[in-house]
């Protein structure tokens, strides 16, 4: 069940992007242009080449991801009167961007698991939050015959929330919201994740009173992060091409990131299905008897983590290396 959350909030956040309009000390104009101080021509990790851009003028028109040294996919950059339009990628997916005046309001995402429309709001001209609906078809697909299934009968929706400091993104909040209903063998067999296993564990004999119902349940895994930064240039600032919810910081800030802390956790709610309160008072079976209280309600801690970067630079104030704390892997960006 872990897993199975875990890959909804991995697929449904896949392409996110998004900008500042407001173009003081930014990258991104207000007109969906990347125009970024420093030009990179190719990002290598130990040696080996991980991407190489290409430009047309001042315009990011294409990116190639490679794979042991060959090209695994491609981002090709689309533009219309100054406007970045679309990003589609080799194997079928893509983002095509709507605008609102001067602001990007609406990203069409396509992607081998996921489809949808992902809206912008905006405070202050600063990007607020995002959200996401996923379509059923995207859950029925996700599901699949190895999650259980209840994942294709229910609905969700993602939820990104940023508060800035300055030119920086401070915190990230990202919610993957699910709601569905769930037979109670369903339930018992998620129980122990949810924190419930000896609670519900005396009305386990009533199995076959409570098989017919299927109880209402919302799930909520969360990610918090917090981060900080340093003095530099952000050359990924307004950078559109990154298809990982967690380049968002890198995405919108305006300097590096230094370090971030993580907090996840899955909220839940279970709420008794209509008709079943009637059917267990006929049964005389009450659930108070067993510290029962509905809807139950709860969190369970999903893990924390830390992670801090560090940097070289040129005499311009951009990097030119940046190594992550998870791991030994240098990487290198080359400019022209």
């Amino acid at each position: 069940m872990k897993k199975t959350f875990l890959a909804l909030c991995a697929s449904a956040m896949l392409g996110l992007a998004a900008c500042d309009p407001d173009d003081t000390g930014n990258n991104l104009s207000i007109n969906g242009q990347y125009a970024p101080g420093m030009k990179i021509d190719e990002i290598r990790s130990d040696g080996s080449i991980q991407e190489a851009w290409t430009w047309s003028g001042n315009r990011l028109s294409r990116v190639d991801y490679y794979d042991d040294g060959q090209i695994d996919n491609s981002a090709v950059f689309t533009y219309s009167d100054n406007r970045l339009t679309s990003i589609t990628g080799s194997h079928g997916t893509s983002m095509q961007f709507s605008y609102s005046g001067n602001q990007l309001s609406q990203i069409a995402l396509q992607q081998e698991e996921l489809s949808g429309t992902l809206t912008l709001e905006y405070s202050n001209g600063k990007v607020c939050q995002m959200t996401l609906p996923i379509p059923r078809e995207t859950l029925e697909r996700m599901a699949g015959d190895e999650m259980p299934g209840f994942v294709s009968r229910g609905t969700a929706e993602m939820h990104i929330d940023l508060s800035w400091s300055g030119n920086n993104v401070s915190r990230q909040i990202t919610a993957a919201n699910f709601t569905t209903s769930i037979t109670f063998g369903e339930l018992m067999e998620i129980a122990d994740m949810l924190g419930m296993g000896d609670m519900l564990s005396g009305i386990a004999p009533y199995a076959t009173i409570l098989a017919p119902f299927q109880f209402p349940l919302t799930l909520s895994m969360t990610d918090s992060t917090t981060a900080s930064y340093d003095n530099k240039h952000n050359p990924f600032q307004g950078y559109l091409g990154g298809f990982d919810v967690e380049n968002v910081l890198t995405i919108f800030s305006a300097n590096n990131v230094a370090s971030t802390t993580s907090v996840s956790s899955m909220d839940y709610t279970l709420s008794l299905p209509d008709g079943l309160p009637a059917m267990l008072a006929m049964a005389r079976i009450n659930l108070a008897d067993y510290g029962l209280e509905f809807p139950l309600a709860g969190s369970v801690p999903m893990g924390e983590e830390h992670e801090t970067f560090t940097y070289q630079y040129n005499d311009k104030g951009f990097p030119t290396s940046a190594t992550s704390s998870y791991g030994d892997q240098k990487e290198y960006i080359y400019a022209k």
